[in-house]
């Protein structure tokens, strides 16, 4: 399976970056092919739908099996650039697998924005995993050392996700 892996904002210091390279590493121990997809590379200061970066984009999304969203918070809400991005297609997202990993420096772990950005997938008639995952203080768990227990909670966590994305995609084939 063909896994991309979105870095939801293209901020200065994201700690989303973190949590999708170790997400990455997962899905490619496990044994699927993976892109992790920086959102800076798709970047337009406005949305549309054609130009290069769009194009880039759906040719991106067209060859994806299943989506990793690695989004983080931002005044309850996800970062406006993700929706832009997200614009750039529309139809060709439909029935592809997503899973969303929520990131937070605060102790909720981004519970406000996978409320709104559930919503926003299910327009795009995404098949969402059922296993959804939220990062609490962030910048505390995905250091350079992080402890044995937080890096094999964060290995399980997203282990059941990659199984849902499989047995997704393994159903709409």
């Amino acid at each position: 399976m063909h896994i991309t892996i979105i870095i939801g904002t293209g901020r200065e210091g994201r700690q989303s970056e973190k949590v999708a390279r170790f997400a990455e590493n997962v899905a490619k121990k496990i044994g699927h092919k993976t892109t992790l997809a920086d959102i800076r590379d798709f970047a337009t200061p406005f949305t549309t739908n054609d130009g290069p970066e769009a194009e880039k984009w759906i040719e991106l999304v067209n060859k994806t099996d299943a989506f990793m969203l690695i989004v983080p918070e931002y005044n309850h809400n996800y970062p406006g650039e993700l929706k832009i991005l997200l614009d750039k297609a529309n139809t060709e997202y439909a029935h592809k697998a997503i899973g969303v990993t929520t990131v937070s420096s605060g102790g909720f772990g981004g519970t406000r924005v996978m409320e709104n950005i559930l919503s926003l997938l299910s327009y795009f008639i995404f098949d969402l995993s059922k296993v959804r995952i939220h990062i609490s203080n962030v910048k505390e768990i995905f250091t350079e050392k992080m402890t044995q227990e937080n890096t094999d909670n964060s290995t399980k966590q997203f282990q059941k996700q990659i199984e849902d994305l499989e047995w997704i995609n393994n159903r709409n084939k």
